[in-house]
């Protein structure tokens, strides 16, 4: 971001796949607008990348334990990410649909959804949700097929909503 790496949360892939969801971020960036530049470490036959950016995110913790999910094949995924009030949880995943929709769970906001346009309909999705005891970040599309998702909650600097 702006020339600044950002460290990785977490990544996960099914074991059949190339396919892999990853989470990077990065505590306190500048202020003002900045290119996010991804750099791939290997070739590879598409990269789809979603970028946001929180306010009201702690500067010393500002993360929860990301959890993660995968499969060969199957027609959704549900991660359970322990959060609290006023977290954040936000969520990305990779699956090859075939060209369905995916549809993201009940409470969720859609962020982004990317598509690589190729046979496979390879797509990322990212949402967010509110954070509560523990939240349930699940979609769903209509083929069954790999994916590789993870969710993480992000903790506020102070008590009230943060948001994108």
């Amino acid at each position: 971001y702006g020339g600044t790496a950002m460290t990785s949360i977490g990544t996960d892939w099914p074991s059949s796949s190339t396919g892999r969801a990853y989470l990077f971020g990065l505590v306190n960036p500048p202020t003002g607008l900045a290119d996010v530049v991804v750099t791939a470490s290997a070739a590879t036959a598409a990269l789809d990348a979603v970028s946001s950016s929180w306010c009201n995110v702690h500067q010393t913790t500002s993360l929860g334990t990301a959890v993660t999910a995968n499969s060969n094949g199957a027609t959704s995924s549900s991660l359970a990410v322990t959060s609290a009030l006023d977290d954040m949880v936000v969520d990305s995943l990779w699956a090859s649909t075939g060209g369905g929709t995916i549809t993201v769970g009940t409470g969720q906001t859609l962020l982004a959804e990317t598509r690589d346009g190729g046979s496979a309909q390879r797509r990322n999705t990212s949402s967010y949700e509110a954070g509560a005891t523990s939240v349930t970040m699940s979609h769903s599309w209509p083929t069954s097929t790999f994916y590789a998702h993870i969710a993480v909650a992000l903790k506020p600097a102070v008590a009230g909503p943060n948001g994108p």
